[in-house]
């Protein structure tokens, strides 16, 4: 059986008065807590059969097979690196982009610039390469209160970690 079957996202009606509005918010309540427990079960759960698993021979056999997938992997990278360092060795010799007929040099521009003199270019002539680091901005923009910056009061909501309470006996 779903144990979820009851609840629904956004399936939280507007309450009439206020009575009906506790009423709603402790129901509301009930199920969180009800959810952050069975999500503690549910991994307890996970964590149970993973380790039943991996004592099979079958989960052995996974296990291995894991380890394996990170030996192999560890030999790609280092078989890739030596290809590109032969190649790239073998350009530098030979000045040809054809090493091996399955290993070509591709020359690609690179871009080596002092930050400074970039920023004032852009500044002046290419606004749209600059981006406004936002965090950085409001920070300084709640000090300041600069004109153009509107500061409002936004409600947000936190929710106690423990909703114990809540639980159903």
């Amino acid at each position: 059986m779903n144990r979820f079957c009851r609840w629904e996202a956004g399936a939280v009606m507007a309450p009439a008065n206020n009575s009906e509005r506790i009423l709603q918010m402790k129901e509301q309540l009930e199920q969180l807590a009800e959810s952050r427990k069975l999500e503690v079960e549910c991994k307890a759960q996970v964590k149970l059969l993973e380790r039943e698993v991996e004592a099979t021979p079958l989960g052995q056999t996974l296990c291995r097979a894991r380890g394996e997938l990170l030996v192999a992997r560890d030999y790609l990278a280092i078989a890739d690196g030596n290809v590109r360092a032969l190649a790239l060795r073998q350009y530098d010799e030979t000045g040809s982009q054809t090493p091996h007929p399955d290993a070509k040099i591709a020359l690609t521009k690179v871009l080596d610039y002092e930050l400074v003199e970039a920023f004032a270019y852009a500044r002046d002539h290419l606004p749209q390469a600059l981006k406004l680091n936002r965090p950085a901005f409001e920070k300084v923009a709640k000090v300041l209160e600069l004109d153009f910056v509107t500061i409002t009061l936004e409600p947000r909501v936190r929710i106690s970690r423990d909703l114990s309470a809540h639980l159903s006996q």
